[in-house]
């Protein structure tokens, strides 16, 4: 008997040894990395037969349930646990192709695999103290993931970044609350008759560690420090991937825990934190002068709408939730990787540096208006879906929220369109001495401009059609076989794993 949690640990760290050794042939890399992210999936998604087993080779068995015993520890995939780590690892799956293109630096794929284990650990270990240790070795990867950017685009820059040691600070100072909040379930569980006074300190500090695991604080913060220091996919990896799970880590011990799913400070909190994430991201997006900074404002407001949406735990919330992880994928990926060929390009992400710049590039500003614009939640994109699934479960309750959740959104808009515009703005009009003599001189000018756009374009289609027929089909496999029957074990899992809620 095999448990897929054994799987679902190993098979991403067997995939960084290769990744890691074939860090310079992204055309061996990333299929590696897709490879392994698709067949996780692969086991996950598949239907169990006689209740546990869900695939048989040989005389081998491997069990979906069965328990996985590490150090007295037991990690098994539960139910609603099977659903989660479909959608972290469908995510990964949708960043990580997203590299071949933009240079991310040699960690982003081997460590990015490991953090992934190390993530699915903290989801399906028990009792959570130990999650607490496996999101500390996450943090610790996702360090050296950020600061490689300063390291090898920036050589004057070989200091550590602020945006590394900030992430990898506020997710150890959630480390003492975890294990004080284990401290008082287990004196608990011995009382004859514990009451919810008796569990009060331990939800004060579980409140306090997700807190921090979330990044809702409006100062002292990580979203800006990293978005500004991290390769810009690394950010969109934290905010789709380590988000995903911190977040379905909470409702786990929403869904597992009564005194934890019960006690009223939960929506109190919830609702405090994500107030402060969205008016903070809200009132500083529009007036950003950097598309870094624009992806550290949508990364707050994306934070404000899922603690709002995690406190609520209804059956819509959850919904918004899911589809929103990935939405944030594609929004984030999109964003990201126009971010990234501008600094590739011209060594800055500034609007005023960058101004008129978006006429020589044609993929970045059409990455960085669909993935933008995605992310404010323009009608028309895949973040419009997400959006639309928050608002309309905050309809039902706080119609305060529901109009902070827009308008928080439309600063970000506005901030993408700012950008765009200054990518896109029109060269100085030549004054009358600098102009051609002739008619004939300007037209030949602007057929030899032609000329050489077109074949800029043509070479450039070449030298890339290996790198895509390589990654098309694991992309293909990946929203044409895989992608329905996710979605459906998705919605089985709304309906049967919280029935709780109802």
């Amino acid at each position: 008997m095999l448990p897929v949690a054994l799987l679902i640990i190993a098979v991403p760290l067997a995939a960084a040894i290769p990744a890691l050794a074939l860090r310079g042939l992204r055309i061996f890399e990333l299929p590696i990395a897709v490879g392994a992210c698709l067949f996780v999936i692969l086991l996950l998604a598949l239907p169990a037969a006689g209740g546990s087993t869900v695939l048989a080779i040989g005389s081998y068995q491997i069990e979906l349930n069965a328990p996985l015993t590490i150090l007295g520890r037991t990690l098994r995939v539960r139910d609603f646990d099977r659903y989660a780590l479909i959608l972290i690892f469908s995510a990964a799956a949708l960043i990580f192709p997203l590299s071949v293109r933009a240079n991310q630096g040699w960690t982003f794929v081997p460590l990015g695999l490991a953090m992934l284990s190390a993530l699915s650990v903290a989801l399906m270990i028990r009792p959570f103290v130990f999650s607490a240790l496996a999101l500390e070795v996450a943090a610790s990867l996702a360090a050296m993931m950020i600061q490689v950017e300063r390291e090898e685009a920036h050589e004057q820059h070989r200091v550590a970044t602020l945006g590394a040691l900030r992430f990898l600070t506020i997710v150890t100072l959630a480390l003492p609350c975890f294990l004080g909040a284990g401290y008082v379930v287990a004196q608990a569980t011995q009382a004859v008759a514990p009451d919810a006074a008796t569990y009060a300190p331990a939800v004060t500090l579980l409140l306090i560690g997700f807190a921090l695991l979330f990044g809702a604080l409006p100062v002292f913060t990580w979203t800006h420090p990293v978005a500004r220091d991290a390769p810009p996919l690394v950010t969109a990896f934290l905010a789709t991937v380590y988000l995903g799970a911190i977040t379905f880590l909470f409702l786990s011990f929403r869904q597992e825990y009564e005194w934890f799913r019960t006690s009223p400070l939960i929506v109190s909190a919830a609702n405090l934190g994500g107030i402060l994430m969205l008016a903070f991201g809200g009132l500083t997006a529009w007036a950003q002068r950097s598309f870094g900074r624009v992806m550290a404002c949508g990364l707050a407001v994306e934070i404000g709408a899922l603690l709002i949406q995690a406190g609520l735990g209804t059956v819509l919330s959850i919904e918004a939730i899911a589809i929103g992880i990935g939405a944030r994928a594609i929004s984030f990926g999109l964003l990201a990787l126009g971010v990234s060929l501008l600094r590739q390009e011209f060594g800055s992400d500034e609007f005023d540096t960058l101004r008129g710049a978006g006429r020589r590039l044609v993929w970045a500003p059409l990455a960085i208006g669909i993935g933008g614009l995605s992310l404010a939640g323009l009608p028309g994109t895949i973040g419009f879906v997400s959006r639309w699934m928050s608002i309309r479960s905050l309809a039902l309750g706080d119609q305060e929220l529901m109009m902070l959740s827009i308008l928080a959104s439309a600063s970000v808009g506005i901030a993408v369109v700012r950008g765009l515009g200054a990518l896109l703005e029109a060269s100085p009009t030549p004054s009358p001495e600098d102009a051609p003599a002739t008619l004939e001189m300007e037209a030949a000018s602007r057929l030899e401009t032609l000329r050489q756009l077109v074949g800029d374009v043509w070479a450039r289609l070449k030298a890339r059609a290996l790198h895509l027929s390589v990654i098309a089909p694991a992309v293909t496999i990946v929203w044409v076989g895989l992608a329905p029957h996710a979605l459906a074990l998705l919605a089985q899992s709304i309906a049967n794993g919280y029935t709780f809620y109802r």
